[in-house]
């Protein structure tokens, strides 16, 4: 398996960097119309060159996004949706472990599975996997009716990586306990690539199946966990829970499985599935979250 180079925080790679450039210091909004921040980001969109994607407004601050304009923003670049109550977070996935750290940051969210084929292929690394099944489930949520309305959208998939194999969920108990004596007395990664997209566009919800998806932002996070030597006993009677036949890897960190963590490198979030602190600053740094923590938030 191809294992691409990390960084000390674990970040593998970002699809479509994005820079952040303060245009106008004044925070004041306009009653009924758009803020003075907008009001100098649209002028200097329609001026400046490099100014040539979007606008947003951040801390009170107007910001213009450097790079190519995103598909569906306005005439001027200007983003007219964000996370807010009346426009959740779309989560496109059906993992109750995403759910929960969502909803424990007061992010408002709206919860729909996107349901890909997740199976790996032939000759495929974990980089490669993880891209493909991120970007197929992100294309898939963008199709679901519970797309339409929402601020931005959010799909997640992780796997646990141990030497050159990728482990996914266990098929059975049997193949539960073979994942857990694999692991037993060594060390593991975990990765979580993330993909986030704009919930502000015209082909939400009726993007055609074929259609490729685009990302605002795409980040792989990667911690290191190490199992200390499990006795044939608890890898069996641990299988028997259940409790990781749905999992990657076949344990839950934040259950009964946390007998078997000897200790972790990085992001404890990550393990459970989605990497809360990177998901935030990825959220702030394309403009779809205006302000964190927000002051008020609902799931539905």
């Amino acid at each position: 398996m191809k294992t691409p180079d990390a960084t000390s925080s674990g970040r593998l790679d970002r699809a479509g960097t994005l820079r952040l450039a303060r245009i106008a210091p004044d925070p004041l909004l306009l009653p009924g119309g758009e803020s003075k921040e907008q009001s100098t980001c649209r002028d200097a969109l329609a001026s400046g060159a490099r100014f040539a994607s979007d606008c947003v407004v951040l801390r009170g601050r107007a910001r213009a996004v450097l790079g190519p304009r995103p598909a569906g923003a306005g005439a001027a670049g200007v983003r007219t949706i964000m996370i807010d109550d009346s426009h959740p977070l779309l989560l496109g996935s059906g993992s109750p472990r995403r759910r929960e750290i969502l909803t424990t940051l007061g992010l408002p969210l709206r919860v729909a599975a996107a349901e890909v084929d997740e199976a790996g292929r032939a000759g495929e690394d974990a980089a490669a996997y993880l891209e493909r099944v991120t970007l197929a489930k992100l294309a898939a949520a963008r199709r679901l009716r519970q797309a339409a309305g929402a601020g931005a959208i959010l799909v997640a998939d992780t796997s646990v990586i141990l030497g050159d194999s990728i482990l996914g969920k266990p098929r059975d108990e049997g193949d539960a306990r073979a994942m857990l004596r694999a692991l037993s007395g060594r060390e593991h990664q975990v990765w979580t690539r993330f993909a986030i997209a704009d919930g502000d566009r015209p082909d939400v919800a009726t993007a055609s199946v074929a259609g490729p998806a685009e990302a605002l932002h795409a980040e792989t996070i990667v911690t290191r966990v190490r199992f200390r030597e499990l006795d044939d006993d608890e890898v069996a009677s641990y299988a028997a829970t259940g409790e990781g036949l749905d999992k990657a890897g076949a344990y839950a960190i934040q259950g009964i499985g946390a007998f078997a963590v000897a200790r972790i490198d990085g992001s404890y979030s990550n393990v459970v599935g989605l990497p809360a602190c990177e998901v935030v600053a990825a959220l702030r740094a394309t403009g779809l979250l205006a302000r964190f923590p927000l002051p008020l938030a609902r799931s539905s």
